[in-house]
């Protein structure tokens, strides 16, 4: 049996158990769950937080046009990405434990 990889951020929380990527939303206008297979993943992208500004992790999802045109690359189009979570620097690590547990099996 597989670990469970999660990490919980300001806006959701990413769970992988080595063939799926769930993230898990709550909170009013939220749409719960959304899973993703491990093979329509095409790549994963990070942004590290700072002492001031929180940094976010990026899911590249095959089939899919990200909400900002050549993809997410500010800390506000991740707001608003439904494949996008938000972390402060304090979990940061837990996030890099994520995009790497994705990444080795990708």
């Amino acid at each position: 049996m597989t670990d469970t990889t999660t990490a919980k951020g300001v806006n959701g929380t990413v769970s992988f158990d080595g063939q799926l990527v769930t993230i898990t939303r709550k909170g009013i206008g939220n749409k719960g769950a959304k899973t993703i297979p491990l093979r329509s993943i095409g790549g994963v992208q990070i942004r590290p937080a700072t002492m001031l500004v929180n940094g976010f992790l990026a899911l590249s999802v095959s089939g899919e046009v990200g909400r900002s045109s050549g993809g997410v690359g500010r800390l506000q189009d991740a707001a608003n990405d439904e494949n996008a979570v938000i972390f402060t620097k304090k979990q940061t690590a837990e996030f890099e434990a994520f995009r790497d547990a994705v990444l080795a099996q990708l």
